[in-house]
């Protein structure tokens, strides 16, 4: 009987080291994907973007509001078609309403090959999108997020 005891507190034992294990190696993992994540740097020289850009069409028939997403979902609700999206030589950005009040301002970062943009509020709120050109004057901005397709047309002006 003593024997049979000492089995099972062996095993328990053993099942609790194991646990602590996993849980150890997918902490160490964690950190490890947090912490090699790029962090946000400014455009500083890739002119691609530089111009006004209004806004053609706003495509966010697939948006969901989505609990993990939903600042996004209250940026991208932000633009509207004709308003005009103004990227400065330099880091910073800015998207006008139609009647030209400010609707929203921040920095973006251009992707090496010019493959995304990433729009960077004040609060320190970061919004990929992908970029595909459709014309020479006309690009297409997709985001996709948690629960949230939004696609932008954008014109050069």
């Amino acid at each position: 009987m003593v024997l049979i005891l000492t089995i099972i507190d062996d095993s328990i034992c053993l099942y609790k080291v194991l646990i602590m294990r996993i849980f150890a190696s997918v902490l160490v993992a964690l950190l490890i994907v947090s912490c090699s994540s790029e962090p946000f740097q400014a455009n500083k020289d890739n002119e691609y973007l530089v111009g006004k850009w209004t806004v053609v069409e706003v495509d966010d028939a697939d948006a969901l509001v989505h609990q993990d997403a939903f600042l996004n979902s209250i940026i991208n609700e932000q633009f509207k078609e004709n308003d005009v999206l103004e990227f400065n030589s330099g880091p910073s950005f800015e998207l006008y309403a139609s009647d030209n009040s400010s609707k929203m301002k921040g920095q973006y970062a251009i992707t090496e090959g010019n493959k995304s943009v990433k729009i960077q509020l004040p609060d320190n709120h970061i919004i990929e999108y992908s970029i595909t050109e459709k014309s020479d004057n006309q690009l297409k901005l997709d985001v996709k997020t948690a629960g949230e397709v939004v696609n932008l047309l954008i014109e050069k002006q």
